[in-house]
């Protein structure tokens, strides 16, 4: 009983990550100038203003289709940091609340840590 409860704590977890992490994303891409102008002001090179919501995105996907869940939960812990840290953040609907990001990234690093996800895809690298 309590180990399908775990399962779906841990379901929800990644999902709910990848939707926040997915709708980041798109909100970056689709408005791709105030994000390129934000990070104009920092020392960044703007080729990262298009990589950065690209990553994103498909860091998202990954995770809600259940492919590589550790991995993407790691990167999308990284790219919540960025965001809390480095990147400067655009007067947007996700990004506008000031501890999201941190949620996103303790989010993350819990899926990180569970080794084994029962209800994803489980991919045997050779």
């Amino acid at each position: 009983m309590f180990k399908l409860l775990g399962d779906i704590f841990f379901i929800l977890l990644r999902f709910g990550a990848g939707v926040l992490l997915f709708a980041i994303s798109m909100e970056k891409l689709l408005d791709i100038t105030s994000f390129r102008d934000s990070l104009a002001a920092s020392a960044f090179p703007e080729p990262i203003a298009f990589a950065t919501p690209i990553a994103e995105m498909l860091v998202a996907l990954v995770m809600l289709f259940g492919v590589f869940v550790r991995t993407a939960a790691i990167i999308s812990a990284l790219l919540a940091i960025l965001n809390v840290f480095i990147l400067p953040l655009t007067d947007s609907v996700f990004t506008n609340v000031e501890g999201l990001p941190w949620i996103l990234a303790i989010v993350s690093c819990m899926l990180a840590l569970k080794k084994h996800h029962r209800l994803a895809y489980q991919v045997k690298l050779q």
